[in-house]
């Protein structure tokens, strides 16, 4: 196997502030057996609020940035409500400062590598990063779990990139990790489990079947089994059942971490009821990348989870711009809608009588688009496109408020989207699954983010109509010469609110000009204000 000296110190330090100091304690399921406490269990779980955000981390001083070379690293953070979970909330807060502590003092021996195998290379130049993914597998008041990706790109040409996955499985209601032992009935069921699903599995070759069952086995000779590096075992409690995952150094092969479902239909008498009981409808995330990642779900619609995995490929050979791909048994199906992009998320949407996978692509120029194809019996079929991101930061100014989103909730979920109305501005608003799958506004109004009152300024007096906050009574009024704005809120039929330094609230019914400029009073937006700043 090849190891790297940076990326075998990251698999330790991580595995050790993840699933050792972060998270000793052990959680006790209600399942009235074995001398447990009876809970009752609800059939349908609400889904669990959950903020995602990333934070990167490059040289600090222009003196530690390299001649001929680049180097990052960073990863995600999640944070849940500290009101309604608040001892989830102290426990993401706990690992997730340990994580971004490693990454961040990570940097400098990043860099100390990074020099060294640039000067002993031909390489013009060298782009190098380590980072901590997280990819969200199931949220809901039963049970967080995700899996920690560690992601190194690895140095120079002849490196190739490597990734290594953790799974985390917490209790919302404690904020401690579960005990696998607590999700299943019986060792000696799931021991016959694993051999069964890893003989039916044709997508792995017999040398590694050989490596990941004594992987299993061995993990299991221990009384308490959380998900890491020191019980030699990785896993996730899925919407469909338990994900093994099995990463290198586990099987010996370097292909990156491969996965293994043994799901709630196929072993119903092997889980407790809590696990099995789950939402009718949720988002799961999708990990794209430089590897197979490998996913689980029933994409033919015949009862039983079969692999498949969402392949990132380089368009025409030109350096970061990519296509996907859907690869499910021996069908290759090519996405074609999301091309040309640098970037990518993706997720899974499950609704009683519909899937779809949500495919968000980021361009060149940052544009940010949503693709949605249903899953049918014949493979996947597109439905439409939005402009938009589902997953995205928001760059608080208050340690209370949201540090970014991901959908969960087919019900509700946020969307971010690019206005050009006055100036290039970001909008966020509440969505839901349509019929047909689509993103679809739940409310009237998109709320601008990140604006104040320092740029945008009006050139002459403007008439309209106003109400301050609070009040449903509108009245008329002037916006005076010289007053400053900052958009407020943009109406689905196409009415910019607009707030003044007073806190009134101005609404300006636009419309649109023969040329594609939104105007007032068949004045245009771009003449009426000053101190608007497009992008591009």
């Amino acid at each position: 196997m090849k190891k790297n000296g940076i990326r075998m110190m990251a698999l330790t330090l991580a595995s050790v502030l993840l699933f050792g100091a972060a998270f000793p304690e052990r959680v006790t399921a209600a399942t009235g057996n074995g001398g447990k406490t009876e809970t009752k269990v609800s059939s349908e779980p609400s889904m669990l609020p959950l903020y995602w955000g990333s934070l990167p981390f490059w040289p600090e001083n222009d003196e530690d940035y390299g001649d001929g070379y680049s180097y990052s690293t960073g990863t995600d953070i999640y944070t849940a409500d500290k009101d309604e979970y608040p001892e989830l909330a102290k426990a993401l807060e706990k690992m997730v400062g340990e994580i971004e502590d490693y990454y961040r003092d990570l940097l400098p021996l990043l860099k100390k590598q990074t020099d060294r195998v640039y000067k002993a290379s031909d390489d013009e130049w060298l782009s190098v990063y380590q980072e901590g993914i997280f990819n969200l597998c199931r949220a809901d008041e039963n049970v967080l779990s995700f899996v920690y990706y560690d992601n190194f790109s690895g140095i120079g040409d002849e490196a190739d990139p490597s990734s290594y996955a953790l799974g985390v499985n917490l209790d919302p209601d404690t904020g401690k990790s579960i005990d696998l032992f607590d999700v299943i009935t019986s060792k000696e069921d799931l021991i016959k489990a694993v051999d069964k699903e890893i003989a039916d599995a044709d997508i792995y070759v017999d040398e590694w079947k050989a490596e990941a069952r004594k992987c299993v086995k061995s993990a299991l000779t221990d009384d308490v089994i959380y998900s890491g590096a020191e019980s030699g075992l990785s896993f996730t409690i899925d919407y469909n059942g338990l994900m093994l995952y099995f990463n290198g150094e586990d099987t010996g092969f370097d292909d990156g971490p491969c996965s293994l479902l043994i799901s709630f239909s196929e072993y119903p008498k092997l889980f407790e009821k809590k696990y099995m009981s789950v939402p009718e409808s949720y988002f799961t995330e999708l990990m794209t990348g430089d590897f197979e990642y490998i996913h689980w779900f029933d994409l033919d619609g015949d009862g039983d989870p079969e692999p498949f995995a969402l392949l990132k490929e380089e368009h025409d050979d030109v350096d970061y711009e990519y296509d996907m791909s859907l690869a499910w048994g021996s069908s290759v199906e090519e996405l074609k809608e999301a091309e040309y992009f640098y970037y990518a998320n993706a997720f899974l949407l499950h609704e009683p009588d519909m899937d779809c996978i949500y495919v968000e692509t980021t361009t060149e120029n940052d544009y940010q688009t949503v693709h949605v194809y249903e899953i049918t019996e014949d493979g996947p079929e597109y439905t439409g496109s939005q402009e938009g991101s589902l997953k995205f930061n928001m760059y608080p100014d208050d340690e209370d408020e949201p540090i970014g989103y991901i959908p969960n909730d087919p019900e509700s979920f946020k969307m971010s989207t690019t206005d050009w109305t006055m100036g290039t501005n970001w909008l966020i608003g509440d969505y839901s699954a349509g019929e047909d799958g689509m993103p679809v506004q739940n409310d009237h109004y998109l709320e601008y983010t990140n604006t104040d009152y320092l740029h945008i300024k009006a050139v002459t007096d403007i008439d309209a109509r106003y109400m301050t906050e609070g009040s449903r009574k509108s009245r008329k009024g002037t916006i005076k010469k010289g007053s400053y704005v900052i958009p407020y809120l943009l109406g689905q039929d196409d009415e910019l609110l607009v707030k003044t330094e007073d806190d009134r609230i101005w609404t300006l019914e636009l419309e649109e000009d023969e040329d594609g400029y939104y105007t007032y009073d068949d004045e245009r937006i771009i003449d009426l204000f000053e101190g608007l700043s497009f992008a591009g």
